[in-house]
């Protein structure tokens, strides 16, 4: 396994002509790795690598996955993958993509980052409900002081896309609110419904179609960079929502910005387990019928801010500092 990494670590430096020809003569012998299960047993870079490598050359694995655009390559990574601008909807987005249902596959399997992927024990999670899951690293509290600074009423109807195992459904209902959530990953799924008794949905689009102009607010904390087409989530929350209603959503930061501040940490945002990277650009692009306001999270909504969500010309965008690691949008849906 050692000598495995040591490879994996020279492989950046490889030509780029070279993975391309490894990827084309081993194309066979990838997918037969797979096929026999060897690659699960495989350090997860060093899979991500070889199916970059296979992949790279495919003309469909370079168009943009929100709507099928070209793009323009701004970073790169491991000679295989890039990070590109796409010349249509404004995402910076991953290649090679992936396709719906192997991203689905990825989130169901193999997808594990921070707390909030843990299934806490039956111990842990009393402890946790006790201090409202304060230590998690979204802090649902804020979240919902944030949403009452939005004029978001107590007792209003709150959907959150990508709950998790639901500990911020869980939280958002103690603050007063009507939630109900989606999770695209079964276990969490499970364990929010047995565990906390989290009011979920299994049928998201037939859910929205149902229930259109019926909620106070929509939520979503790291989940757009994760989801196919972040446009059509975000398109789904504003026909979900009520006319007034909120959209509030968190993301790893893909502005400018960000990446002047610190180039390093904005690199290591973007890759195997983000394939896409929100910023301001794609954002004033994706909200171009509905208000909002953009910054760096943490932060407040000031009287100004608030004004400019009521009064704002649709379309129009109020944006703040952009220079850290978290990026946050609210958009209120017209009257």
């Amino acid at each position: 396994m050692a000598r495995t990494s040591a490879s994996f670590s020279r492989l950046p430096h490889l030509p780029q002509t070279y993975c391309t020809l490894f990827a084309l003569k081993n194309r066979s012998a990838l997918r037969s790795a797979a096929l026999f299960g060897i690659a699960p047993r495989m350090n997860s870079k060093l899979r991500y690598f070889l199916r970059s490598a296979m992949l790279m050359a495919s003309p469909s694995r370079r168009a943009c996955p929100n709507c099928a655009g070209s793009g323009r390559i701004v970073s790169r990574k491991y000679v295989v993958t890039a990070l590109r601008r796409c010349n249509e909807c404004a995402l910076l987005y991953r290649t090679p993509t992936d396709r719906p249902d192997e991203a689905e596959r990825f989130y169901n399997e193999s997808y594990e980052q921070g707390t909030a992927m843990d299934l806490p024990s039956p111990a842990e999670l009393e402890v946790m409900k006790a201090q409202q899951f304060g230590a998690m690293n979204n802090d649902y509290t804020k979240f919902s002081e944030f949403l009452r600074e939005l004029e978001v009423p107590k007792g209003g109807r709150l959907f959150e896309y990508g709950c998790s195992w639901g500990y911020g459904s869980w939280v958002f209902t103690q603050h007063g609110y009507d939630v109900k959530s989606y999770e695209i990953a079964r276990d969490r799924r499970e364990y929010g419904v047995h565990h906390l008794g989290v009011n979920l949905t299994n049928d998201f689009e037939r859910f929205v179609n149902e229930n259109a102009g019926t909620f106070d607010a929509f939520f979503s904390s790291h989940v757009l960079e994760h989801v196919p087409s972040p446009s059509a989530i975000i398109d789904a929350a504003l026909k979900l929502l009520k006319p007034g209603g909120v959209l509030l959503s968190v993301v790893p930061n893909g502005s400018d910005s960000w990446r002047r501040a610190d180039p390093e940490s904005w690199r290591q945002l973007w890759g195997m387990v983000h394939p896409n990277f929100i910023d301001e650009l794609y954002l004033t692009r994706a909200l171009g019928s509905v208000s909002s306001i953009i910054w760096a999270w943490p932060a407040s909504i000031d009287d100004d801010a608030l004004a400019h969500l009521n009064t704002g010309a649709a379309g129009t965008q109020l944006l703040g500092a952009l220079d850290r690691y978290e990026l946050f949008v609210a958009a209120r849906k017209p009257h």
